[in-house]
């Protein structure tokens, strides 16, 4: 994948990048059920919330584009 200007500019500027279509339906759908299953795991290295409730996560991925992918570095 090849990032256009202003995805470098963006990812530049706010250290993150919506990529759309980068996996398919399929692959999301097993990456929605593993992260099910993570979050209803009790593990020590799972966050949560002060509620007991995983953390979610930032940003989360919009519902009007399933097969999106958000790419975020902390920095």
């Amino acid at each position: 994948m090849q990032l256009n200007a202003d995805q470098v500019r963006q990812f530049e500027e706010e250290g993150w990048l919506f990529l759309p279509e980068a996996f398919t339906p399929e692959e999301v759908a097993v990456l929605a059920r593993e992260a099910e299953a993570i979050y209803a795991a009790n593990r020590p290295e799972i966050w949560r919330e002060k509620s007991g409730a995983p953390a979610p996560p930032s940003p989360p991925i919009p519902s009007t584009r399933p097969s999106g992918c958000w790419a975020r570095i902390p920095g």
